[in-house]
């Protein structure tokens, strides 16, 4: 919560906006991230850095894209 600074155990990874699907607009939103266009809480970073690798990049937006095209199907790397 961003309150207590803890992050929601019942996060869907990939879904940065929170709003229970991930789409192209988690995509999107990550992609301008990378792009430095949009900030994002820590509790988002931790969402999109698919690999788990403590960075968000490029990386991360390519999974998303490939998950959301149907491409892979989990997003677990």
């Amino acid at each position: 919560c961003s309150v207590c600074g803890k992050i929601d155990p019942d996060f869907l990874k990939g879904d940065v906006n929170k709003d229970g699907t991930i789409d192209a607009s988690d995509v999107n939103y990550t992609y301008r991230y990378v792009l430095g266009y949009v900030q994002l809480t820590e509790e988002q970073l931790i969402i999109v850095d698919i690999n788990d690798d403590g960075s968000v990049n490029s990386a991360d937006v390519n999974y998303l894209f490939r998950y959301v095209m149907g491409y892979v199907t989990d997003l677990t790397v």
